[in-house]
């Protein structure tokens, strides 16, 4: 005994999924290619170690490699600044009419002003307190820096392989990952 069954196919056209274009990403397009770039060099400054043995060739790599994350940021910072900039200037040309009657009621004073025109006790105060967050994070920041590469070194001297370069790839994605986070500006022009 033989029994057919009449199967039926509908022809559709399906396509590979492609990867997401720039619009499509919405606010992290223009970040992704600074991520990349910190998260790389992130991962070459925490596992130098490995790869540089002396020590001042190793200083001279490092140094390097924060002014390459310095570069990116600042071009990144530049990026966020002019996009602002021309979305201020279509704002800015589509409520000019409304703005008129507004605007000798606010007045914007430049920071620098500001401060000018703090007393000199809050002046000093203000110095201080900035002064000593800025001491602060250099404290933390050292003290970072050392437990990382006393670690990576307490590693190699259990006999891991790549001791500095395993704990560099969190570091790396961690710093990638920081840099992938749209900041509000770019949420609003999204």
């Amino acid at each position: 005994m033989t029994t057919t069954t009449a199967a039926t196919t509908t022809a559709s056209t399906t396509t590979a999924p492609t990867a997401p274009t720039a619009w499509q990403l919405g606010p992290l397009a223009p970040r992704i290619r600074p991520a990349l770039l910190t998260g790389a060099m992130t991962v070459a400054y925490y596992a130098s170690p490995d790869v540089v043995r002396h020590r001042t060739l190793r200083g001279v790599v490092k140094t390097a490699l924060v002014g390459g994350i310095t570069a990116v940021s600042i071009d990144d910072w530049k990026r966020d600044r002019a996009a602002a900039a021309q979305a201020d200037g279509a704002d800015a040309a589509a409520g000019a009419a409304a703005d008129d009657e507004t605007e000798a009621d606010e007045e914007q004073v430049p920071t620098a002003e500001l401060l000018r025109r703090l007393p000199a006790r809050k002046g000093a105060t203000l110095a201080a307190v900035a002064g000593g967050a800025m001491a602060a994070s250099i404290v933390v920041t050292v003290a970072a820096e050392r437990w990382i590469h006393r670690r990576g070194q307490a590693r190699a001297a259990a006999g891991s392989r790549l001791p500095h370069t395993l704990p560099a790839l969190l570091w790396g994605g961690i710093a990638a990952a920081l840099t992938l986070i749209p900041t509000p500006e770019d949420t609003e022009r999204a």
